[in-house]
């Protein structure tokens, strides 16, 4: 089963052969294989939340702008914005925090006609700047790679977020968080051939080949991938759950078109 990762950490899930294109299953993506970890250590993660319950995660980049995962808003409509909004400077999905509204959403306009750009900011009502100052170890913006940034095969990327720990369970409250080695594009591609998917020069991978068990997989769609203190992946989709033929895929924050239109936008 493709999910799309609403990140939490990845324990393990098995998968269909038949791949579903939507939010419960393609996009679905949890913390398996991790570890309890405090908000005052990944300050820069939020809950995206609809009607008050989380739904994605997604991380703080600015005063006023928190990025996720496209396949997380696709479904947003306008006229009923007031549903959603995020939690921020909370260990916990459910409650402590702040939580802001969202003022408007801005989706890349590739998205949903490719997973190429599986990627959203959220315009908040209200900046963070005020809790950024009285706060600043519960809720701080982390910074985002420059187009090419190098991420060498191998390192290590740290992961977070609050999806289930298995297949079909209930969400975690508790944020997690685990580490995953980057792998380079033409490994992933070859992992993936089997499955006849695409990665893109806008995907990056990350996971233990071989071995599985670790990896981004539902309720952590959206989530950061971080390398040496840069945001440089959204948690985006992979085939099956820390399966060890098939790594978690990521938007890659260092593409030089998904990092102009970030720009362009904050």
């Amino acid at each position: 089963m493709i999910h799309l990762v609403i990140l939490s950490v990845l324990i393990s899930c098995a998968f269909s052969a038949t791949l579903k294109n939507d939010s419960s299953s393609f996009f679905e993506g949890r913390i398996v294989g991790g570890v309890p970890v405090a908000i005052q250590d990944y300050p820069y993660q939020v809950s995206v939340q609809k009607n008050d319950r989380h739904i994605c995660g997604g991380s703080v980049i600015s005063s006023y702008f928190v990025l996720t995962a496209a396949h997380c808003t696709n479904n947003f409509l306008s006229s009923v914005l007031k549903r959603y909004s995020v939690r921020v400077g909370s260990t916990y999905q459910n409650s402590g925090g702040t939580v802001f509204r969202i003022a408007r959403i801005h989706q890349n306009k590739n998205y949903p006609y490719t997973n190429d750009y599986d990627v959203s900011l959220l315009e908040l009502e209200n900046s963070l700047t005020p809790l950024m100052l009285a706060s600043p170890s519960t809720v701080k913006a982390i910074p985002l790679p420059s187009a090419g940034y190098p991420v060498p095969v191998g390192e290590l990327i740290r992961v977070t977020g609050w999806g289930s720990l298995t297949t079909n369970g209930v969400l975690v409250t508790e944020l997690r968080g685990v580490e995953v080695p980057y792998i380079g594009r033409a490994s992933c591609q070859e992992a993936y051939l089997s499955a006849e998917y695409t990665i893109t020069d806008k995907m990056m991978c990350v996971g233990y080949l071989g071995v599985g068990g670790k990896d981004s997989c539902a309720g952590d769609s959206g989530g950061p991938a971080v390398y040496n203190g840069v945001q440089v992946g959204v948690a985006s989709w992979g085939y099956g759950c820390g399966d060890p033929k098939y790594p978690g895929v990521y938007v890659d924050l260092t593409n030089q078109q998904i990092n102009s239109w970030i720009i362009s936008i904050i």
